[in-house]
């Protein structure tokens, strides 16, 4: 039997999932030929099938010592490294793979995902793009390039990849939320609720495209269904606040009785903000205690102002409780219709010293004062489309008799 022989073989063995009787015949090779790469980086992936990680990444290493334009070597240090939680030496093995063979969809829509996950958005869209040209026919690598394109700001574009993908797997639930969410960037309201209607239909527990659907619905001013779908927040996994986990039960919107209850924070400072207005609407008795309501600890001193509201700032000792209720279900809870939204401003006010402290402090600036806000969180999803940054606000600064004042807050108030 000539080595080559040999080696077809033990290949055949690997692929029977013979892994021990496979791994003596390459181990033979070796022995007769310690130059045999092949055998050496098959050798390597049968040792990480048997759990044994650190001896198949040296003989990947050493497979890629005696064959350096090993596309399979690559690609096998890749798989080791993204094992071992280490993305980005994954991410460059990976990409050494395919460029020495470029017709590797699955490993490029892997290497996108990769670069997706360390926040190199232009690299992984250019990885999609070249699986899906060396994979037409696959739906997924067409989804993926459209995300990474709506991700660019590029929804109209995108849409068409989702299209595609649509028209190669009709049942994709995933390509039928991501089209709805491309087309509702373009303002196509009512084709986005059909993408999302049809992916729940296709997958009833698919959280995300309950939550997108929510938001048009929203945004539309069909708030009954849409605080309804709200709801699903919790389970679509990417809120930056996750739900609480408290063993007392939660507020159903029935009468308080005596009962005190903790509304708590979610999301940002603007949600928080906007829908502590419901907290004194709660109904309560007389004799029922306040709205105990946790917030952010910048936000307790405004917050203290909410008549029937006793604010805790987050870390402080919660005080006892008996029910509780995220701030952005009180909406759902109340009913709430466009023309029900609790409008009685100003629902909050600063400190009286902090007011004092501020006039004193802007009293010697000239004209209209006019306070500016450029940025919100750089960590937010949708923040390309958020912060305009400071130098927009340039030309209305050269405006005679104004006198512009940063309120920025956050890791940007420096620009000013």
């Amino acid at each position: 039997m000539t080595i080559e022989q040999a080696f077809a073989m033990a290949l055949r063995l690997q692929q029977a999932g013979q892994h021990t009787q496979a791994a003596a015949a390459y181990e033979r090779i070796i022995a007769i030929n310690p130059q045999f790469a092949s055998a050496i980086n098959n050798l390597g992936l049968l040792r990480a099938d048997m759990g044994q990680p650190e001896a198949a990444f040296l003989l990947f290493r050493l497979a890629l010592t005696l064959a350096p334009d090993s596309a399979n070597a690559w690609c096998n240090v890749g798989s080791h490294w993204l094992t071992a939680g280490r993305e980005t030496e994954a991410a460059q093995a990976y990409d050494r793979s395919v460029r020495l063979n470029p017709q590797q969809p699955v490993l490029l829509n892997r290497l996108g995902l990769l670069l997706e996950a360390l926040k190199h958005p232009e690299d992984a869209q250019d990885a999609f793009a070249r699986a899906e040209k060396a994979a037409p026919l696959e739906a997924e690598y067409a989804n993926n390039h459209g995300a990474m394109l709506r991700m660019a700001g590029q929804p109209l574009k995108a849409s068409r990849h989702f299209r595609r993908a649509i028209a190669l797997h009709p049942q994709h639930s995933n390509a039928y939320s991501n089209f709805g969410s491309a087309v509702k960037d373009i303002g196509a309201f009512w084709d986005a609720l059909r993408a999302f209607h049809r992916a729940t239909r296709l997958d009833p527990n698919f959280a995300g495209a309950y939550w997108n659907e929510s938001l048009v619905r929203l945004l539309l001013g069909d708030f009954v269904e849409g605080w309804r779908r709200y709801e699903w927040r919790w389970k679509h996994g990417h809120l930056p606040s996750p739900q609480r986990a408290f063993t007392q039960p939660r507020w159903d919107g029935s009468p308080l009785k005596g009962r005190r209850l903790l509304v708590y924070w979610e999301q940002g400072y603007g949600d928080v903000l906007q829908f502590v207005r419901y907290a004194p609407l709660i109904p309560r008795d007389a004799q029922d205690p306040p709205i105990l309501l946790e917030c952010q600890r910048d936000l307790a001193p405004i917050l203290r102002s909410l008549p029937g509201v006793s604010a805790v700032a987050t870390g402080d000792p919660l005080p006892d409780f008996d029910l509780q209720v995220p701030v952005l279900s009180l909406p759902l809870l109340f009913g709430t219709r466009l023309e029900t939204i609790p409008s009685r401003v100003p629902y909050l006010h600063a400190e009286p010293q902090t007011v004092a402290r501020w006039a004193d402090r802007l009293s010697g600036l000239p004209g209209l004062k006019v306070g500016i806000v450029w940025a919100g969180s750089p960590t937010h999803g949708n923040d390309r489309n958020r912060s305009i940054g400071l130098a927009p606000f340039a030309r209305l600064a050269a405006i005679p008799g104004v006198s512009l004042v940063s309120i920025q807050k956050g890791p940007t108030e420096g620009q000013a």
